[in-house]
């Protein structure tokens, strides 16, 4: 955020479905369809407007906007190996292995950066701690999701970030939303209902077609 506007952040992060899209045609063979490509673009519409009068372009948010832009593509990468990897190992032992490496990881790097490990007020501890809970919380339910459905359709979750953010302002902050985030919400949200509509009925259609398979079998 040093370098980049979170608007600007926000609208990198709403390119992880579409990265999600192609990453699963290259890496899983799946099929894009028309439909897809369209109720995810009505979404990311919507997070264009919520967040679009805000958007940092000078040279000094380059920076920024291209580490957001490497952020998302690890998140898929991560996805992506997460999909492959729960058909046959535990989600709750994958997701065990990935934090114990990433939580290592951080205490070597740490360590070699001569970031101090203790020292800090209680605030600061309690942050570190709701930090802990929430994010680690919310990949425990991307990975068990990955059991049953593919890293564009829980890519499509990162959408509705706007919305939350701009529903926790509300709340905490006291802000009101103007009509044009407004708006941008509405798109968000009929895009990616529209989204998981299409893809109930794709499920539906391929168990009607194992059904018939395993009839004629």
């Amino acid at each position: 955020m040093n370098h980049t506007t979170v608007a600007s952040s926000t609208l990198i992060l709403a390119l992880q479905p579409a990265i999600a899209l192609i990453g699963g045609l290259i890496f899983f063979k799946e099929k894009i369809k028309l439909s897809t490509v369209l109720t995810l673009s009505i979404a990311f519409i919507g997070v264009v407007i919520v967040g679009g009068g805000n958007v940092g372009l000078g040279q000094g948010a380059l920076l920024g906007n291209a580490l957001s832009l490497l952020s998302v593509f690890a998140v898929v990468f991560y996805l992506l190996i997460g999909q492959r990897n729960v058909k046959t190992i535990n989600h709750w032992v994958y997701s065990f292995i990935v934090f114990f490496i990433a939580g290592v990881t951080m205490a070597v790097l740490n360590v070699i950066s001569s970031v101090p490990l203790t020292g800090y007020s209680t605030h600061d501890w309690l942050i570190f701690i709701l930090l802990a809970i929430f994010p680690t919380g919310a990949h425990i339910i991307y990975n068990m999701l990955l059991n049953y459905v593919s890293t564009t359709t829980v890519s499509m979750s990162t959408l509705g970030e706007p919305i939350g953010a701009s529903l926790l302002a509300i709340v905490v902050l006291g802000e009101m939303l103007t009509l044009v985030e407004l708006s941008g919400g509405i798109l968000i949200i009929v895009g990616i209902y529209m989204f998981l509509r299409n893809q109930s009925r794709t499920d539906d259609v391929l168990e009607e077609q194992l059904k018939t398979l395993n009839n004629e079998t």
